[in-house]
């Protein structure tokens, strides 16, 4: 639908000037023609370039009693709707809170676990290589060389499985 100018300013609360210039700058588009030199804009043009503002506080609706108690009586179930939601938002951030104290103890208990595996496996495979090697140092036999071979293989192995052991552990306490 097309409107004239007067009732494209009457529509949309523009000036005169300013839709003047809207139609000058469309000429020729399928939103604006000219008609015996007066410019008719399209409807929906207009509205998609000046929307109107609702104003919800227009001066028929605060001239009525009824809509301003009604609105009034909203606006306290919104204020009540708003406390209530602030205050177990803040009951939530509280525990939030708590939980990631917890979380920071775990972590720290985590930690000192780690450390004290990894002790233990160190002093662990320092033991089983000082008993292998004293072992070997006792035994004296014509395939001395082989079986040293054989013994620094196994405690090679211990060494690796045990660091394993510890690596699994701190992975799956993760």
């Amino acid at each position: 639908m097309f409107l004239t100018v007067k009732e494209a300013i009457d529509m949309s609360g523009m000036s005169q000037t300013t839709i003047h210039r809207l139609c000058q700058k469309y000429e020729g588009t399928k939103y604006v023609q000219k008609e015996n030199n007066k410019y008719l804009v399209d409807k929906e043009f207009l509205m998609d370039k000046y929307p109107i503002e609702n104003d919800t506080f227009s001066t028929s609706n605060s001239a009525n009693p009824q809509n301003g108690e009604s609105l009034l009586k909203s606006l306290i179930e919104k204020n009540h709707t708003i406390t209530s939601l602030t205050i177990e938002n803040n009951g939530l951030n509280q525990k939030l809170s708590e939980k990631i104290e917890e979380l920071q103890k775990l972590q720290n208990d985590l930690h000192a676990t780690k450390q004290m595996n990894e002790e233990l496996g160190k002093s662990v495979s320092m033991s089983m290589a000082k008993a292998a090697v004293s072992e070997v140092l006792q035994t004296e036999s014509p395939d001395s060389k082989a079986l040293i071979r054989y013994q620094l293989i196994g405690i090679t192995i211990s060494v690796l499985v045990v660091a394993s052991f510890i690596f699994a552990m701190y992975y799956f306490t993760n």
